[in-house]
């Protein structure tokens, strides 16, 4: 809408005798928008009209206006609603169809794995006999100025402990003790757990050791940084195995191709030591 500069003086800055405003039906507010030197111009097809213009020469002029831009607007606005709809539709169905066949092969592998596993622990179960079927832990604890001098008195204690298991085999006995040792002697202070699997021969039947060990090495300052302690914690377990037919044998084989991780776990589902 437009109207004349009421001010004294308002046409003196060179900018026009009209101001324009916002229509406050059209905008809800009658804000000023700008001065001009003419009152007749056209904004989106409609005629500029003046402040208080009666409304049925409002209508005439909306009626007048071309709507034809207005109306490709919103078509393609339509199309494109319906394009994304129909995006999302596909993309949702296509979801599902990857999901279903998620599911069914990971059932199937489920599936597969419980008919693996129930025949392997029938099969191991019923007909297994041992030679020798062993089981220890260790659980030892030494504090020394030196750390070289705690480490070897665990080392001690690992070969004391297999020594009892395994007699004069001495292969076995030396390659426990330096594996015990090398855990030990790690740099770093974080609890380590690490497995070895030892297979010997005592000149009538195999012997497997298999064993699982963790470390703990802290140390301590003592009289202001005069004097510091080592502590080395060692605990764990040694399984003894000796099979003394096919079946037992293979249950050895298999823990050999696992490379005896999770270790307890296996020998305790095959449930040997009950």
């Amino acid at each position: 809408m437009w109207c004349n500069r009421t001010l004294p003086f308002a046409s003196l800055d060179g900018k026009g005798s009209y101001d324009y405003i916002n229509c406050y039906k059209c905008q809800g507010n009658n804000d000023w928008s700008q001065c001009s030197h003419i009152n007749n111009e056209i904004f989106n097809g409609i005629r500029i009209c003046k402040e208080e213009y009666d409304l049925m020469n409002r209508i005439n002029g909306f009626l007048k206006k071309d709507l034809k831009k207005e109306m490709d607007e919103i078509v393609l606005l339509k199309k494109e609603e319906s394009k994304k709809k129909y995006e999302n539709l596909k993309n949702k169905y296509e979801n599902l169809k990857n999901e279903k066949l998620i599911f069914k092969k990971k059932y199937e592998n489920v599936k597969n794995k419980k008919l693996m596993l129930k025949e392997e622990l029938t099969n191991l179960e019923d007909k297994a006999e041992w030679n020798q079927l062993e089981e220890d832990t260790i659980d030892y604890t030494e504090t020394e100025t030196k750390i070289s001098i705690a480490i070897d008195k665990i080392a001690n204690v690992v070969e004391i402990i297999v020594k009892a298991y395994v007699g004069n085999i001495v292969n076995a006995i030396a390659e426990c003790k330096n594996f015990a040792i090398a855990l030990c002697m790690s740099n770093s202070n974080e609890s380590i757990t690490k497995n070895k699997i030892i297979r010997e021969n005592d000149g009538e039947n195999d012997i497997y050791l298999f064993l699982k060990l963790t470390k703990l090495n802290t140390q301590k300052t003592l009289w202001g940084g005069i004097r510091t302690e080592h502590t080395v914690k060692l605990t764990g377990h040694i399984f003894v195995l000796s099979p003394a037919n096919k079946k037992a044998n293979d249950i050895c084989q298999k823990l050999l191709r696992d490379k005896a991780r999770n270790l307890t776990e296996v020998i305790s589902s095959i449930k040997m030591f009950e």
